[in-house]
């Protein structure tokens, strides 16, 4: 479940199953520019809503989503065992796919932890075989390694990226 606790470490609520979780387990958390909470499952995308204290599916993805990012108000980009969907919000729990790349374009066919938006309208993916980084305007992606120093060699995974 999630758990929402104030500054002091009390739980303040509890979301469970009966609260719109309902994959085993769920892979990524995020707050949207708008301030709501939303969830990458293994059926999609979900959104806190909080009039009824519940996750509600996300219409327009049904597939897994491994991680998610919000690179706009109304745009946002997830990723699923090697691809990138570009997302548009089309209502409050409403996305359009616009466009993808996959394999084809770089993209490693595994799983992302993280996603997270650098300048120059591009992203970084931390994944099980590295660090990626993808530029959206090109829809290319490329892995991220020596150049960096000795912390991503070959055999080191990072577990997460953020900004």
């Amino acid at each position: 479940g999630v758990a929402r606790i104030d500054e002091r470490g009390q739980v303040l609520a509890l979301t469970t199953r009966e609260h719109g979780i309902v994959a085993p387990g769920f892979e990524q958390l995020v707050r949207a520019p708008d301030g709501r909470i939303w969830l990458a499952d293994g059926q999609g995308l979900r959104v806190f809503d909080h009039d009824c204290a519940c996750f509600r599916p996300v219409t327009g993805i049904t597939q897994r989503v491994d991680s998610v990012v919000f690179t706009a108000p109304d745009r946002l980009h997830a990723y699923s065992a090697g691809a990138l969907w570009s997302l548009r919000l089309d209502g409050p729990t409403t996305v359009v796919r616009e466009s993808s790349i996959g394999p084809e374009a770089g993209l490693p066919a595994t799983t992302a932890s993280s996603l997270c938006q650098v300048a120059g309208g591009r992203l970084w993916m931390s994944s099980a075989r590295g660090l990626f980084a993808i530029d959206l305007r090109q829809g290319r992606a490329w892995p991220l390694g020596s150049h960096l120093g000795a912390a991503l060699q070959f055999g080191l995974r990072p577990s997460a990226v953020f900004q």
